[in-house]
């Protein structure tokens, strides 16, 4: 391909919403934790499981009992609940917190240590979480 030498419509797509292949037999529930599974490749509900790399919050119901199905899930600053275990507070602001389940951020890392993401503020509604798209 050579340099422009005209105007070019490049194409664009939003990185902060991507669809994912789910995991035959999952169903992903709008709202909560998203998560690639590390061996798959495919979306699954976030949880203490090993191989898991949180991508986002889910923005559709999907059950994919059948198989075959995709989910969206968007990155950004959303609202989870705080672990009664393991709370976290305005200490940990910028810190980065742990999926204790799909709609459950803690301070503790622990089985597996999955990063939900990082703590963006703590209120009494519970704890802002960014999750930003991962680099590896």
């Amino acid at each position: 391909m050579s340099a422009l030498t005209s105007n070019r419509n490049t194409r664009e797509r939003d990185p902060r919403l991507r669809r994912y292949a789910i995991l035959a037999g999952e169903i992903i529930y709008a709202g909560g934790l998203a998560a690639l599974n590390g061996s798959t490749g495919k979306l699954e509900m976030a949880s203490d499981k090993a191989g898991l790399i949180v991508v986002g919050r889910a923005e559709e119901y999907v059950d994919n009992t059948g198989d075959g199905l995709y989910a969206t899930a968007r990155t950004g600053c959303f609202l989870f609940a705080n672990s009664t275990a393991h709370a976290i507070t305005a200490a940990n602001i910028g810190a980065a917190c742990y999926v204790e389940d799909d709609n459950t951020v803690s301070s503790n890392a622990g089985t597996n240590s999955i990063i939900a993401g990082y703590v963006f503020d703590v209120d009494s509604s519970g704890v802002w979480v960014e999750i930003a798209p991962r680099v590896k």
